[in-house]
């Protein structure tokens, strides 16, 4: 439980290296933190049933780590519990503030898995504020996003798509943990290039619903011209869905939801 007055006792890198923290998601190939963990409960519940303390306290709270929700258009508050009730929650980010979190950020640095890696890293810089922590998460949540476009990595429910809501949300959260630094500098180009990829993806895969929310993306963060995403927004618009009948023909476009938005706050009308 979540409680602001108490804290878990903190377990020191060392302890944590030792109990093998990426032995329980090894040959998992999924970046959804939700996914990892179900493979730390079962190993805490293992370690419990061995008798080794140890490896049961690393991965009670590495999975705790992992329960939490990324709600990355939520800038100042990106992580909810998984539950809450009257008197506490499951955890959050205030439940390993302080020394944990620095742990969390020399963790990150030494782990390969790269939704542990953000997950960590990110924990690191809201509570201690660490640049290094920042950049280690960006480079956790990029990694993660590139190898969905690759074919290589899943989310939760075997969605593969880097525009799909949760996935995207990785993307997104990266580009606030840039902008937080500082935008134009780090990682910028990077996540300007791969904000472009996943749009594209979305295009040529005829996904409308994944291309208005990538297009959404590059508007908040300014990465591409709104004409430019008008543009890709009215070829999209012309392109016949495979699931077109000769009617549909005939209004090509009108399947496309509209007004799609710009950051003025007026619609960017579709061409019909």
């Amino acid at each position: 439980m979540a409680d602001p007055k108490s804290q878990p006792p903190v377990i020191e890198l060392a302890d944590l290296l030792a109990a093998e923290p990426e032995a329980p998601i090894a040959g998992e190939w999924s970046v959804d933190c939700s996914v990892l963990w179900g493979h730390y409960s079962t190993a805490r519940d293992a370690a419990e049933q061995a008798g080794d303390g140890v490896k049961a306290l690393a991965y009670n709270l590495l999975g705790g780590v992992c329960t939490m929700t990324l709600q990355a258009s939520k800038p100042l508050s990106p992580f909810t519990p998984l539950m809450a009730w009257a008197t506490g929650s499951s955890p959050t980010p205030l439940t390993y503030r302080g020394r944990q979190s620095l742990v969390f950020g020399e963790l990150a640095a030494q782990v390969a898995h790269p939704a542990l890696k953000a997950r960590l890293a990110d924990l690191a810089w809201i509570n201690a504020k660490r640049h290094e922590a920042a950049r280690l998460a960006m480079d956790g949540y990029v990694e993660s996003v590139e190898r969905l476009l690759a074919g290589k990595t899943e989310m939760r429910s075997r969605r593969k798509e880097p525009s799909d809501p949760r996935a995207l949300d990785l993307l997104r959260r990266a580009c606030v943990l840039q902008r937080q630094l500082s935008w134009g500098s780090g990682r910028t180009d990077d996540l300007v290039a791969l904000a472009k990829k996943v749009r594209q993806r979305a295009i040529k895969r005829e996904d409308v619903s994944g291309f208005v929310r990538a297009t959404d993306l590059e508007l908040d963060f300014k990465t591409t011209r709104a004409a430019m995403l008008a543009k890709a927004a009215e070829a999209l618009a012309v392109q016949e869905p495979p699931w077109a009948t000769r009617t549909d023909r005939r209004s090509s476009g009108a399947w496309l939801p509209a007004p799609m938005r710009v950051p003025n706050g007026g619609p960017m009308q579709i061409a019909r």
